[in-house]
């Protein structure tokens, strides 16, 4: 019989990040400022940890950074190890997905939808951590994201913009990463496409026991779906708290400012309880 594990390995944050820093430099390789600034925090296992600011806050590099798309100084560690082009190695994938804006940038024009969400488990069954029946799970996962059957063997182009968004959360979940990245995932989608995936990602993290790393600069979406909440300006992180800290009493100017702009996020108060989400 297996043993229970440790309140400490329950406990102990899915994602670490400590001091980490993204600069990015001309071709005079003359010094420029950070893109992040010596960020650090933690995220909880089973949680929607959003994070939030304009254009230009370096919301995406730092996202980039922790799954290891871009250079960066610091340390990442993912499940309590560092996450190091060693531990990509090992793990045959990288062990954090990323979902981008634009869904149709990570799909194979050429492949039927099925065939892009089948690829990455393919390799997990090379790897002998898959089915061996890719093309039967990949329709499963297509099934789980709302998608039926008369579906799968179009085209990206041959379908919306928010089913596209539904085939990169099946390829994401096709790897069996316990850690998605959801950068702008859902603010290329009208208000009611958006509200049908938020709904969905809230069912699957519940069901699959995913936690989100969710960056964002709509408030509207991070009141609806987080449970913790870092505003970040300027490379740096200048608030960070639960979501009913942060959207009913925010401590910095800059997110005062940005809850003010959404004048429904004064009016509405998030529930503090947001078990449904992770």
């Amino acid at each position: 019989m297996l043993a229970a594990p440790s309140h400490a390995a329950v406990d102990a944050p899915l994602l670490s990040v400590s001091e980490l820093s993204v600069v990015y430099r001309g071709r005079r390789r003359a010094a420029a400022a950070p893109a992040v600034d010596n960020v650090s925090f933690h995220v909880a296992r089973n949680s929607v940890f959003a994070l939030i600011g304009e254009s230009g806050s370096g919301k995406t590099s730092l996202a980039r950074a922790i799954c290891g798309l871009v250079a960066s100084s610091g340390s990442v560690e993912y499940d309590g190890a560092p996450l190091d082009q060693d531990a990509m190695r090992a793990h045959r994938m990288r062990p954090i997905q990323m979902v981008h804006q634009n869904p149709f940038s990570a799909l194979n024009p050429r492949w039927p939808i099925w065939r892009s969400v089948a690829e990455p488990i393919v390799a997990l069954t090379r790897h002998h951590r898959g089915s061996g029946r890719p093309r039967e799970e990949a329709g499963a996962l297509l099934q789980r994201v709302g998608l039926d059957a008369r579906l799968h063997e179009r085209l990206p182009h041959q379908v919306s913009g928010g089913q596209c968004q539904r085939v990169a959360i099946a390829r994401a979940l096709a790897t069996r990463s316990k850690l998605i990245v959801l950068d702008e995932a859902v603010s290329a989608l009208d208000a009611a496409v958006k509200k049908d995936i938020l709904a969905l990602l809230r069912s699957l993290a519940a069901e699959e026991s995913i936690t989100y790393f969710f960056v964002t600069h709509d408030m509207a979406s991070v009141a609806a779906i987080a449970t913790d909440v870092a505003v970040m300006k300027a490379g740096r992180i200048v608030e960070i708290g639960t979501s009913a800290e942060v959207l009913t009493a925010p401590r910095d100017d800059y997110t005062r400012e940005l809850i003010n702009a959404v004048p429904t996020l004064t009016r509405n108060t998030p529930n503090p309880d947001r078990s449904d989400a992770a």
